[in-house]
Formats: C-alpha cells, structure tokens, sequence
C-alpha cells in the first residue's frame, strides 16, 4: 500500500476512474464493448494492490468472463464501487506519506460500518448505547453534501474507535463448481479507511459465519459469530476495554 504512489498504480487507478465514467455516454453496443475494457483494466489493478486471490479480484475477473452476457447495470456497479476504491485508496496512501494516524478524539462515540444485516446492526448499535457508549452508524449518517473523503475524515475526528460488521451479503462465483460469500465491497474499504485513520488497534472486523475477508485484512482484530454478534458479547466487551473506551 505504501507504494502505490511510487510505481504509479493510484494515477493509473485516476486514469481508469475518468476513462470509465466517458464509457457511459457511448451508444449500447459499444457502451458494453468499453465496459468491458474497463474492467480487464481494474481487474489488473486489483491484482497489483490485493494479490490474485482477492475476493474483490475474483468477483471483478467473474463479471468480465460473462462478456456479452453481463448487463450494464452491473458494470456500472463495479465501476462505482471501483470509484470508492479509489477514493479510500487515495485518503491511505497521503496518510501513508504523511506517515501520521489522526489524534484520537476526546470522548467514547464508536463508528458502525455495515452492509445489509440490519438486524446485527440494531443489536450491536443498542448493546454498545446500552452500556453508555454513543454510536454513530455509517450508512445513516447525513453528508451535508459532502465527498465521501470529507465524510470519513469528519467522521474519523469525532469517533474513537470502529466496529466493521462483515456478513455475508455479495456472493462471488469463481467459475461452475465454487463460489463464496463476502461482505460488500464498501465495507471493505472504510474498514481499510480507518484503519488507516485510527490505527489499527481502533478497528475491530465483527465477522459473521461464512464470510471471506481479504487476506490484506488479516492483521486487523476480529470477532467471529454465527448468527448474532451479541453471542460474543465478552469478546466485544474485551476490544472496548483493551481501547481504553469501558
């Protein structure tokens, strides 16, 4: 990750961003011809930052094996999560240069990051109120029409530690006999946003049964669960207090 900005794989990230976005304004067919382009492109980028074998480089390399068959609504999706991509990936590498973790805020607020199991988001969110800690969950949070970097660093300097809940939410086929479950993608990426912010000692991955997390994510604490994260109420609890936050 430090390297990203000496071999030059953040700018040509940049680049493929804006080629993308004038692919959309093509007529049909060659609007499909150039997603796909694109996504050859990404894939290969993908590769360079998280290794062969990374669920974001799998489901990409699955979409683009479709060829015709893949609708453009779902290269638009992958062309938007790739911008988010980008955008987190952009915030790491200038903290990286500035070699700095933000100073930690006054105060106990904890950050949710989550993707589509509400009902783990609900009992996470009422267990740590319950105990006197405020919460902030991402996705709900208002943006005041801010970028999505903006948003994270505001968030980031009010937030003393963060919760990242992985579940099984985006299903990515390998080829006719495999395939696996992961979390989705934005989860990933602010995860790996602050982490880059806070410290990794500030960010703890709350997996559930099943799903696979990027081996690049493999130094940061996790809790794994089955179906309800408050089963491992003791193991939160231990996180909160190693954070000096209970």
């Amino acid at each position: 990750m430090e390297d990203m900005a000496q071999n030059g794989l953040l700018e040509s990230m940049y680049r493929y961003r804006d080629r993308w976005r004038q692919v959309e304004s093509g007529n049909a067919q060659k609007t499909i011809g150039g997603h796909h382009a694109m996504a050859l492109k990404i894939e290969v980028a993908y590769r360079r930052l998280f290794g062969p074998k990374a669920p974001i480089v799998l489901q990409c390399r699955a979409l683009r094996l479709l060829g015709k068959s893949a609708t453009e609504e779902e290269y638009c999706q992958l062309r938007r999560e790739f911008e988010s991509a980008v955008t987190c990936l952009e915030a790491v590498s200038e903290q990286k240069r500035e070699s700095s973790v933000s100073s930690l805020p006054v105060g106990n607020t904890v950050l949710i990051i989550h993707g589509h199991d509400e009902v783990n988001k609900l009992r996470l969110q009422n267990f740590l109120q319950g105990i006197g800690l405020p919460t902030v969950v991402m996705q709900s949070k208002p943006g005041k029409s801010q970028s999505l970097l903006q948003k994270f660093d505001s968030l980031a300097c009010t937030c003393a530690f963060a919760f990242a809940l992985m579940t099984p939410d985006d299903e990515v086929v390998v080829n006719d006999k495999e395939s696996y479950v992961q979390a989705r993608p934005n989860v990933f990426f602010e995860a790996g946003w602050f982490v880059g912010r806070l410290g990794r000692s500030r960010v703890c991955l709350l997996l559930k049964q099943r799903t696979r997390v990027h081996s690049d994510m493999s130094g940061i604490s996790r809790v794994e669960f089955q179906d309800d994260v408050m089963d491992r109420r003791s193991d939160i609890e231990q996180e909160l207090r190693a954070a000096g936050l209970i």
